[in-house]
């Protein structure tokens, strides 16, 4: 037979992509034909696969957000203020100050590319799906086992090949918590200095860090990750592919002048000492919500790289079985895969459009805008 292209082989992934929340041994597809609980509509099933999703965009908006509030977060300036009681503190809040920053940069010069390039492999499948559909569907009409079997285990070369990018960003990932978890304990300690320090000289501060604390609060309620829910999950349903995402562009645009308008507030003009606080307060604020973060993101990033390695383990089932079974148990999952292949291509669009909205968004959200 002649060799099927690479990017032919997409085409299969949508028979077993959707059941990326159950394991299923190699050497037990047979036994799925005789069990009337898993019909044809199990392979349909993809709400652990849109959660996983929605759960990477809420994480990508949030480092988004953060990241951005750090590098507009004004420089610390301590001329003009006495820090008798520690005077290694202001150089130490600088030098803390210059991390931040940097890991901010990080984020969107790095992290965040191989987010995007972790979705991209959703929406590749998604596309080369539509575009061989029908001469999948063919090789499945004539149950050409050689042929099914080409397609299946060519096509895990691109399964690992994704699993590899989700690892790869999970090992980023815990890099880049580690530096966000440092840069966040040193804060804390520093805005706990810098309390001590200026309380007792400083009229007024007290009440300051309340009118602080409110507007940080409205900061953290800006709610990107709430749009992504309601227009890619309760948008997908109602609206042709395509037209979901001028609102979401749209939304996360006013989502931005909001926060811009906030962070104008908190940058309004005070005293210096007052100024100091505030800005190591909005680090310190900033730092603990990255990091508060990103433990789940890398449990989500780790359940997406089970759910490939899972989708590989499966298809490479189905070729030992086609290889090794009779012929009426060949008729058997030729006839069962048939059945999946109309509902199940329905429901990998939306996969795949609902990991375009969320790409979308987050390429929306520019950090050095």
């Amino acid at each position: 037979m002649k060799k099927i292209p690479h990017k032919i082989l997409i085409t299969a992934t949508v028979l077993t992509f959707t059941t990326v929340n159950l394991v299923i041994p190699t050497a037990t597809f047979a036994s799925e034909m005789d069990n009337k609980q898993t019909s044809p509509d199990i392979l349909f099933e993809d709400k652990i696969w849109e959660d996983t999703l929605r759960k990477s965009g809420d994480f990508a908006q949030i480092m988004n957000q953060y990241s951005y509030v750090l590098l507009r977060n004004p420089m610390v300036t301590f001329e003009g203020v006495d820090m008798k009681e520690k005077p290694t503190l202001p150089s130490t809040i600088k030098q803390h100050q210059e991390n931040a920053i940097e890991h901010a940069n990080t984020w969107d010069s790095k992290v965040k590319k191989e987010f995007l390039s972790v979705l991209d492999g959703t929406l590749e499948f998604s596309d080369t799906f539509k575009d061989y559909y029908t001469g999948f569907a063919k090789v499945l009409e004539e149950k050409d086992t050689d042929g099914v079997v080409e397609y299946l285990t060519e096509f895990q070369i691109h399964i690992k090949e994704n699993s590899e990018k989700a690892k790869r960003l999970i090992g980023t990932l815990r890099q880049f918590k580690y530096d966000i978890s440092t840069d966040y304990r040193e804060f804390e300690q520093d805005k706990s200095d810098l309390h001590t320090i200026l309380t007792t000289k400083t009229k007024g501060l007290e009440e300051d860090e309340r009118n602080l604390q409110e507007l940080l609060s409205k900061q953290n309620k800006v709610g990107f990750q709430d749009t992504i829910v309601k227009i890619a999950l309760g948008g997908t349903m109602a609206s042709p592919f395509g037209i979901v995402l001028i609102p979401y562009l749209l939304t996360t645009k006013n989502k931005k002048k909001e926060l811009e308008s906030i962070i104008g507030q908190l940058q309004g003009t005070i005293d210096l000492e007052k100024s100091i606080n505030r800005i190591v307060a909005i680090a310190y604020d900033s730092l603990e919500e990255m990091s508060l973060a990103l433990d789940p993101a890398i449990s989500t990033l780790e359940t997406m790289a089970t759910e490939w390695d899972d989708l590989d383990n499966k298809y490479e089932g189905i070729v030992k079985d086609l290889q090794n079974a009779d012929q009426k148990v060949k008729d058997q999952k030729f006839t069962f895969l048939q059945k999946t292949l109309d509902g199940a291509n329905n429901k990998w669009q939306q996969i795949a459009h609902t990991a375009s909205v969320i790409k979308q968004g987050v390429k929306e959200f520019k950090v050095e805008d």
